[in-house]
């Protein structure tokens, strides 16, 4: 198996979730610092649902840099 991608901090300022029955998204910026690189601004989604036993499970999730 190949190795992670080195991510030494990261930051989720101004997380907003909202609910919708049985189903979550959340979203916020980010600030992740790479390993000897300079802090990369981004925003994040995540989509959760909660299954039948009531735990809330993250079904989707996907970032992109601020400078796209």
């Amino acid at each position: 198996m190949g190795e992670g991608i080195p991510v030494v901090e990261m930051e989720w300022p101004g997380v907003e979730v909202r609910g919708f029955g049985d189903t979550a998204v959340a979203t916020s910026n980010a600030t992740f610092t790479l390993e000897g690189e300079a802090p990369i601004a981004a925003k994040q989604l995540a989509v959760f649902r909660r299954d039948a036993g009531g735990a809330w499970k993250t079904i989707a999730l996907s970032f992109n840099t601020n400078d796209i």
